[in-house]
């Protein structure tokens, strides 16, 4: 009875002991697993915050060449008067100067000047500019091999052709010329103030062209001009202006044929060709010249009477 006793005891303090070891390493288990839980959590911070810096560096980085991209712009504005559409900067990079991007060696058959050469110079060809100590000019082309612009100079009583460094002046865009009439002033090497005050953006600043030398002025003086040879003079697309008494009615100068003088005019948003007799309205003083119109309102027209006029 007593070595059973002693057994069961003996037998008991074992299994208490043991579980005593199976609790103690289980708080041991607990504490590791809570310490690799918190080492996990601030792991995750560390990845969150360094996303976050990452995302904040490239913020940083796209508001910049947002920045500079806009100081180019305007700096290209400054110097062509072109405005180009923000985002447009593959165009700008493009038209970059060769001095910046080293373009690839080409033979010499490649090397001619073509229709798209010519094209890229300074300003569009017809661009009207008041240029420092020079006047007001017509903007033809660049020529790239030789690194200057041909502009025709307006001088009093002519118009003269000049290579200019336009880079090295001040120069102001006033407005655009039509291609046909600045290939009528090239082929004649003339102007008048008719032909090309019109193509002003800014009528104010029509003080600007050359005035006729004083013997030139004395030759006008005398002339008295007719309907028909003022009449003559009338670009294509100036507003005409008509006068009955308390009412007005617009048309716009299209062309001459052989039987009269032919105008736009609008019927009830309706465009069509018409003709009319101009000499009578202008004897009549009933007749008045307003601004021409842009390029884009031209083609409008046109467009309109092409697939719906009769």
């Amino acid at each position: 009875m007593i070595k059973k006793f002693f057994k069961s005891s003996s037998q008991n303090n074992y299994n208490k002991e043991l579980e005593k070891r199976l609790e103690s390493e289980e708080d041991i288990e607990d504490s590791l697993n809570e310490q690799e839980d918190s080492t996990q959590v601030d792991e995750k911070d560390l990845e969150a915050n360094e996303y976050l810096n990452q995302f904040e560096d490239e913020k940083k980085r796209f508001l910049q060449k947002q920045v500079e991209a806009e100081k180019r712009r305007k700096e290209r504005f400054k110097r062509t008067g072109r405005l180009t559409p923000p985002g447009d900067e593959n165009s700008l990079s493009t038209q970059q100067p060769s001095s910046q991007k080293k373009a690839p060696e080409k033979s010499a058959a490649s090397q001619k000047p073509t229709i798209t050469q010519k094209t890229n110079g300074l300003h569009a060809e017809g661009t009207l500019l008041n240029i420092e100590d020079l006047g007001i000019g017509i903007y033809k082309e660049r020529v790239p091999k030789k690194g200057y612009d041909i502009v025709y100079i307006l001088l009093p009583d002519k118009v003269t052709v000049q290579g200019i460094f336009l880079n090295m002046y001040r120069r102001e865009i006033v407005g655009k010329m039509p291609s046909f009439i600045f290939k009528e002033i090239q082929k004649t090497h003339k102007w008048s103030h008719d032909q090309i005050a019109p193509y002003f953006s800014d009528d104010s600043k029509t003080y600007l062209l050359p005035t006729p030398s004083d013997e030139q002025q004395k030759v006008k003086k005398k002339e008295t001009k007719s309907p028909s040879q003022t009449l003559k003079d009338i670009p294509f697309g100036q507003k005409l202006i008509f006068k009955m008494g308390d009412k007005t009615w617009e048309a716009v100068y299209w062309t001459k044929d052989e039987i009269d003088y032919v105008v736009a005019h609008n019927t009830n948003g309706h465009w069509q060709l018409i003709h009319l007799d101009l000499k009578r309205f202008k004897k009549m003083n009933m007749l008045q010249f307003g601004s021409v119109l842009s390029e884009e309102e031209l083609k409008e027209i046109h467009d309109y009477i092409k697939y719906h006029g009769d």
